[in-house]
């Protein structure tokens, strides 16, 4: 129980991160704020509306990291890869969410998610020192208990302006395992910026960028094209291809997952794209990817052809991926419905150079389209004209407890908790589409269960002082491993609840009801709690 309640307690410290460096604002005075808390926005004045819209800008970084970990009982090594994106809390603390995979060894297939909390501090000019924690909970085909994990570190970075490179001592421990170590990692961070501003601004529109005012005179507004998606996906293995245990595991695996991409030049762009199998195999495998892409107009705005490469991890469900790294090459077509929306079907060949896995895959994926505002040093003067809208969103993270779950072979009956992170996009004030990640830390045998969610959400009018709202949500998707009797994998989930809303920006939300199993026993109640952040974000549209 202490364990729990640290995990609940650091994530209410660490989600709580400030307005900093409001950059624009329209139609108002010079309100430029520096290090305003979101809770700052108190109650009393939380019916209060600001005469000018201010576009704010937030301090963020990515980062990877690599640490290779002596596994137990003399069984090699496993290199684990970080992937992190947090946020600047205060002018010496980072926070954020955090991700690992393995990519070397034998332990294919282990995933971790959770929160990372960091302290800095500039030593010299370029040399910096940091200190950082991470908890989570995930597993995968080494036995990892319960599922909890802990990584501590510190260490030195050198800055060279756009990216610091560095060096740490860090400590990884699955608490609930014979898993532990302690060695030398490396690490390399990318500064960045969000720009973000009141979500009560949902659905305004403005048309002339001349409305903005700035604050700085050498400074000027610019959009960058962004995409999401939703992917099916099937990998069509190479015949009598065996498994972890050695045994022939040739199905197609059908799989569900999410994209997300950004443009760096006109027809250049990075992405990111994770799924897990919900039919095909024995539940259980994901895969996480990123990589880099082109598109080829081939038809004015219509139709395009589509090259890319990824990198990642994979593993689980009995797939034999070796120590978990893959790469995957495709090709496809795109075509555009609308400026925003469109569907891709891509072909391409899926291999993990250290285990079995040998596929042509087949993706087929919905994509919308948006470009979205940040702020760049620049005094050349741009087209002003076209529709800018404010669009807004909320991200979730979340305690989650299944009740007494049903488990393969009745192996347990006791409660298991997960992580959740969760991305809301609002379609108007009452209608929300959702996109969830969820990843156990508690629970017996339930270590390496994960599963991912997709839905849609409703909220009501907000009551008491615009503070208390009621939602609801239906949500499908696939989920893997940990035991829990769940079939090939497939899940839903249904939960209605109430959220409070401290200011604009935060809020905690409540919420009760099923998740169960399309093809197995599964059905039991959950009870989700957990802090939510609003925000918008300015839109211009790309029928420009």
């Amino acid at each position: 129980m202490d364990k729990k309640l640290l995990i609940s307690f650091f994530i209410l410290y660490l989600i709580v991160p400030n307005l900093i460096n409001a950059n624009v604002q329209i139609d108002g005075e010079n309100n430029r704020q520096e290090y305003i808390p979101f809770l700052q926005d108190s109650v009393n004045n939380y019916n209060s509306v600001d005469k000018s819209i201010q576009l704010n800008d937030l301090s963020t970084l990515w980062r990877l990291s690599f640490d290779s970990i002596k596994m137990p009982d003399k069984d090699g090594s496993m290199g684990l890869l970080g992937f992190y994106y947090l946020a600047k809390v205060s002018p010496f603390f980072n926070g954020g969410i955090v991700g690992y995979s393995a990519i070397k060894g034998n332990q294919g297939g282990l995933f971790v998610l959770g929160i990372e909390g960091d302290i800095y501090c500039r030593l010299i000019s370029k040399l910096w020192i940091h200190s950082g924690l991470f908890v989570g909970g995930g597993g995968g085909k080494v036995g990892t208990g319960n599922g909890s994990m802990m990584r501590s570190h510190i260490g030195i970075s050198y800055d060279f302006e756009r990216f610091k490179v560095g060096a740490n001592y860090s400590y990884v421990s699955f608490p609930d395992s014979k898993i532990q170590g302690k060695q030398v990692s490396l690490s390399i961070t990318i500064p960045t910026q969000f720009y973000y501003t009141n979500p009560n601004f949902i659905g305004k529109t403005i048309n002339d960028l001349n409305m903005l005012k700035h604050i700085s005179g050498s400074s000027n507004i610019v959009f960058k094209h962004v995409y999401m998606g939703i992917d099916v996906k099937n990998y069509f293995q190479k015949l009598a291809t065996k498994n972890t245990s050695g045994q022939v595991q040739d199905d197609t695996i059908w799989l569900t997952g999410f994209e997300l991409g950004r443009f760096l030049t006109k027809n250049t762009y990075i992405l990111l794209k994770t799924s897990g199998a919900f039919k095909g195999n024995p539940h259980g495998y994901m895969d996480f990817l990123a990589g880099i892409g082109y598109n080829y107009p081939l038809i004015a705005q219509y139709l395009s052809l589509s090259g890319k490469i990824t990198a990642g991890s994979g593993g689980g469900g009995h797939v034999e991926t070796g120590g978990g790294f893959l790469w995957e090459t495709n090709i496809g077509l795109k075509l555009n419905f609308t400026p925003n929306i469109a569907m891709q079907i891509d072909g391409g060949y899926l291999n993990s150079p250290k285990g079995n896995l040998k596929a042509i895959s087949l993706t087929s994926k919905l994509l919308y389209s948006i470009e979205t505002a940040s702020i760049v040093p620049t005094k050349k003067s741009k087209n002003t004209d076209g529709i800018y809208t404010f669009f807004s969103w909320a991200i979730r993270i979340t305690n989650q407890v299944y009740r007494h779950p049903k488990r393969t072979h009745n192996i347990a009956n006791d409660n298991v908790h997960l992580i959740c992170v969760k991305f809301d996009k609002l379609l108007n004030n009452y209608i929300f589409l959702t996109g969830q990640a969820h990843s156990a830390y508690s629970g017996n045998y339930v270590g390496g269960y994960a599963a991912g969610l997709v839905g849609i959400g409703i909220q009501s009018k907000a009551i008491l002082n615009d503070q208390l709202k009621v939602n609801a949500e239906m949500l499908i998707g696939a989920g893997g491993g940990g035991h829990l009797a769940i079939g090939q994998g497939t899940i839903a989930q249904s939960v209605v609840g109430l959220t409070y809303n401290f200011n604009h920006y935060i809020g905690v939300r409540l919420s009760t009801g099923k998740v169960f199993a399309l093809k197995d026993d599964l059905n039991n109640n959950v009870i989700d709690l957990g802090l939510v952040i609003n925000f918008a974000t300015l839109i211009r549209s790309l029928n420009h």
